[in-house]
């Protein structure tokens, strides 16, 4: 029952084991519908290039947009995100676009989200590698602070970081003109980009 498992079929019924998991049971059949019913409103939402409120992250002004979300399959897969690719994933081409810069991204969507996050892969034309496996470290590893809230709308937030993310690699790497604030340009001898936005201070800053 939604996707949960219960009892195995011919197990004699234990009537006060039940007493004490049923009620467990109907919160965890309540959480995973509420969880699927979300996720069937944000790919509506997101099918039509359109974010959900619910799913919004704290965040100055975003110019990047999302210009394409559709299901893909994985003929077109790159190879280094196969190894995260299971054959009960949903997989989506998604294209983030600023001006003339685009990003191209895969998320493969587990059958387990939210429980299991998104995996994405990233790609911009003639980018910086560094940058790059940055951006999907934000993406993919620090996911907590996106979580924290509301864990059902975790996908849009994915694609929300990832709009910002586009926005702060353009900018940092002097594409589009720089209207976010750096505490510090780069990072190390990889340059790596401050990514991640600190509310409070109004400005962009490393892990």
């Amino acid at each position: 029952l939604a996707g949960i498992t219960g009892y195995t079929p011919g197990d004699a019924l234990d009537i006060k084991l039940s007493m004490e998991t049923v009620p467990g049971f109907l919160t965890a059949v309540k959480k995973r519908c509420l969880a699927r019913l979300s996720l069937k409103y944000q790919l509506r939402n997101l099918s039509s290039n359109k974010l959900v409120k619910e799913g919004a992250i704290p965040q100055p002004t975003i110019l990047s947009e999302l210009s394409m979300w559709k299901e893909g399959d994985t003929e077109n897969l790159p190879e280094s995100m196969k190894k995260h690719v299971s054959d009960r994933d949903t997989l989506y081409e998604i294209m983030v676009k600023r001006a003339k810069s685009t990003c191209k991204a895969y998320l493969a969507l587990p059958l387990r989200y939210p429980d299991t996050p998104p995996f994405t892969t990233l790609h911009i034309s003639g980018s910086e590698p560094n940058n790059l496996r940055a951006m999907e470290e934000e993406l993919n590893v620090h996911l907590a602070e996106l979580v924290a809230e509301n864990e059902n709308y975790l996908l849009t937030k994915i694609v929300s970081r990832l709009c910002l993310l586009l926005d702060v690699y353009l900018e940092g790497m002097g594409v589009e003109p720089q209207i976010k604030f750096f505490l510090n340009k780069f990072k190390g001898p990889a340059n790596i980009l401050p990514f991640v936005y600190n509310a409070e201070r109004q400005l962009f800053e490393h892990r």
